[in-house]
């Protein structure tokens, strides 16, 4: 075979010319053959012996490569020397490309026609079929978001959606030349690739890292942003003012290097998501989702750079695939599980509505075990009231508890407190309060005693994390509470097993309520129990419309550690000259008797609350928690 290549410098016009020659062996003679090659890139004519036998893509003036399908050429007998030797020409526009497959043979027609059907539907059948999917999912997920957004927070929809369409634009060349409405265009081959091949790699690029880190939950910081969107331009740029194939062949690589640097502007999300119990999950889906596509990265390298065999696709496109029908699996699960969860409150909300009274009674009978009713006034609240809340000295394997009480008036309160066990091992606790005062606040602690308590045992048995159980409580708070207009703000712990050195991981989630404070025995210092980042955490329970965010906190206590949670009428209440007894006095009282029990620092802090302001003219309820972690192994179970 010789292969020969002309002096032409002109891009557009560059060409190389295959010679070949062949016998017809004695079994093929008088019978149409075939001619069957892997793929060329560009373009190609080819003649047998003189005679025209068929094209693929398109020459100058007007080129357009013709991906990546394989090429199969029908040669008629006619066309062939049965005896003598026949020459094979094969013209090809190489349009910068420097390398043409070598798997090419003239055989039977059924051999090269089954062996170009099978290399061009991996090639190109395979990728117009997720083409096609991939805009479904587009419009669909575009569609979503349009519908959804007022209601919720649905960004994840149209950033997929875009890394949708950005991915099929990538692999329109590779089959460009088997849609008719394409090939049949007289468009510039060199901004066909610049559009679809380099602008939707860069772009599928910057999508993708923007869906790692929404599926996460996590906000791109300003700086961050802009970052990421230089990085994105900037490559963009670069492929966009390349004059030629040549200069595209050397800055397409080398831009789309530099683009993925959006990694590692992602990866540090991806580590902290990984570390953080309430993003564990995503972060461990967003790595079994990029698994197919970083398993096929390296198979192609192996295949390219060690094996040398470059007949076969690039399988990293297919891992591709994989890896969006992968999320695509994922976000249609978590829109079908919202889908049922909204069903399912509407049929409740729509049952409540049917069958209030009835449901009020039940409700009540949990709640009290008595025959009172809420309309019998003040004096019924404030008995219910008195037999819901569980008593106020408490001793649990590993915990001293001592709480304070005090209604300002009518022994009706908005403040709520419990404490969740089982087997004499402390589950949680919470602490509450409803705004406003009187009787409409008691009704509410009444309603909310029971919501809070269900959804917490819940969250319990079924393994539910933390914010999640309070973001069930405000959902369940504001459908049952109907027109009131009160809402709730509170926290509510949960406590872990004690390990050999009798230390105990504590979970809690804050809504909108003063921030607990908590002793350390080892540092003797005091700190107040809040999220790392401020703005995680916001929102109340029972506003219906507004945004809220239950970060948990987590964190260690050891035995000697004290926490002592509070509602705003103690930190809030102001003496004669308009001082507020703050947390500050709270703080120095625990450290100066850290060594007490949790009742003689409750009361040590009682009789500093009551010698600073008039406690006969408070304007608020009054509850305070004092929760001490001492040996589970001295406990000794109360008879």
């Amino acid at each position: 075979m010789k292969i020969s290549e002309d002096k032409t410098t002109n891009d557009n016009e560059r060409y190389i010319y295959i010679n070949a020659s062949f016998e017809i062996p004695d079994e093929l003679r008088n019978k149409d053959l075939a001619l069957y090659a892997s793929y060329i890139k560009s373009a190609d004519k080819v003649w047998i012996n003189g005679t025209y036998i068929g094209s693929s893509g398109k020459f100058p003036p007007h080129p357009f490569g013709c991906g990546v399908r394989a090429h199969y050429y029908f040669i008629p007998k006619a066309t062939l020397n049965q005896n003598k030797e026949n020459k094979l020409l094969i013209k090809v526009w190489v349009a910068n490309y420097k390398k043409i497959s070598s798997d090419i043979f003239i055989g039977e027609p059924e051999d090269a026609l089954k062996k170009s059907a099978f290399k061009t539907f991996y090639t190109t059948k395979v990728n117009i079929f997720f083409s096609g999917l991939m805009f479904v999912v587009f419009l669909i997920y575009c569609s979503m978001f349009f519908s959804l957004r007022k209601n919720t927070d649905c960004n994840d929809y149209m950033i997929f959606a875009l890394l949708n369409i950005h991915t099929l634009m990538f692999n329109i060349p590779f089959y460009a030349m088997e849609l008719p409405s394409i090939s049949a265009l007289n468009v510039s081959y060199l901004w066909f690739l610049k559009i679809f091949f380099c602008y939707g790699a860069m772009g599928a690029v910057y999508f993708a890292n923007s869906f790692i880190i929404h599926f996460m939950k996590y906000e791109v910081d300003r700086k961050t942003y802009h970052l990421r969107y230089i990085i994105t331009s900037l490559c963009t740029i670069i492929m966009l003012c390349a004059p030629s194939l040549k200069v595209l062949t050397i800055l397409g690589p080398l831009a789309f290097v530099l683009n993925l640097s959006h990694f590692a502007i992602t990866i540090p999300y991806l580590y902290k998501g990984l570390k953080d119990p309430e993003r564990f999950h995503n972060a461990q889906k967003i790595l079994m989702g990029f698994a197919p596509v970083i398993i096929s990265i390296f198979f192609d390298l192996i295949l390219r750079l060690l094996i040398r065999q470059r007949n076969l696709p690039f399988f990293t496109v297919y891992g591709w695939q994989l890896t969006i029908l992968a999320f695509l699996k994922y976000i249609l699960t978590e829109y079908n599980r919202m889908y049922l969860k909204n069903t399912e409150l509407t049929n409740r909300l729509s049952e409540f509505n049917e069958n209030l009274e009835e449901i009020v009674a039940i409700r009540t009978k949990e709640l009290q075990d008595t025959n009172y009713v809420l309309s019998k006034g003040i004096e019924a609240v404030s008995n219910v009231q008195n037999n819901f809340l569980p008593q106020k000295t408490k001793q649990f394997m590993g915990w001293d508890l001592a709480i304070t009480y005090t209604p300002i008036s009518d022994n009706v309160s908005g403040d709520l407190y419990d404490y969740y066990t089982t087997n004499h091992k402390l589950e949680g606790i919470g602490i509450f309060d409803v705004s406003g005062h009187g009787i409409t606040a008691g009704l509410m602690t009444i309603l909310a005693k029971g919501i809070i308590s269900q959804n917490f045992e819940n969250g319990i048995a079924q393994d539910t994390p933390l914010n999640e159980v309070m973001q069930n409580i405000n959902e369940s708070y504001i459908r049952e509470k109907l027109n009131v207009e009160n809402y709730i703000t509170g926290l509510l712990f949960r406590f872990g097993a004690f390990n050999k050195k009798e230390e105990c991981t504590v979970e809690c989630v804050n809504a909108g309520h003063p921030y607990p404070i908590l002793y350390s025995s080892k540092t003797k210092k005091i700190t107040e129990v809040k999220p790392a980042i401020a703005n995680e955490q916001y929102g109340m329970i029972g506003i219906e419309g507004l945004n809220v965010s239950f970060s948990p906190t987590v964190f260690k206590m050891n035995k000697d550690d004290i926490l002592i949670c509070f509602t705003d009428g103690i930190t809030e209440t102001k003496n004669e000259r308009n001082l507020e007894y703050g947390t500050s006095r709270i703080k120095k009282i625990v450290s100066d008797n850290a060594d007490l029990s949790s009742q003689k620092i409750l009361e040590k802090i009682e009789k500093s609350f009551r010698n600073f302001s008039d406690i006969d003219h408070l304007k608020d309820d009054t509850t305070l928690i004092v929760l001490k972690r001492n040996n589970s192994k001295d406990y000794i179970e109360e008879l």
